[in-house]
């Protein structure tokens, strides 16, 4: 088998583009695009009825995101303590 060897350790900085990358990626774009959709173009209703494919496609692959986005992030929070602190300040921002 084939192991991969990780040569080179993240630093401090790159860990938390990283960790901002995969909440911006995951986490903040779906719920965008979850809370964007019935604002800009038509209800999930209307769409979920008039557009089943497409709007079923969009709804359940940002409910995947998100759920990946939280997984990914409740990982990284382990090993990172400081992304806690990131995201209460975030969430007290903007909650």
């Amino acid at each position: 088998m084939i192991k991969w060897k990780n040569t080179k350790q993240l630093t401090k900085p790159q860990r938390y583009i990283r960790s901002m990358n995969l909440l911006l990626i995951n986490i903040v774009l779906p719920i965008a695009v979850l809370i964007g959709i019935p604002m800009l173009l038509l209800p999930w209703p209307v769409a979920l009825l008039f557009l089943p494919g497409i709007a079923h496609f969009i709804l359940i692959f940002c409910l995947l995101l998100i759920a990946t986005g939280v997984v990914k992030i409740v990982r990284i929070g382990r090993d990172i303590p400081w992304l806690i602190g990131v995201l209460s300040l975030y969430s007290l921002y903007f909650g």
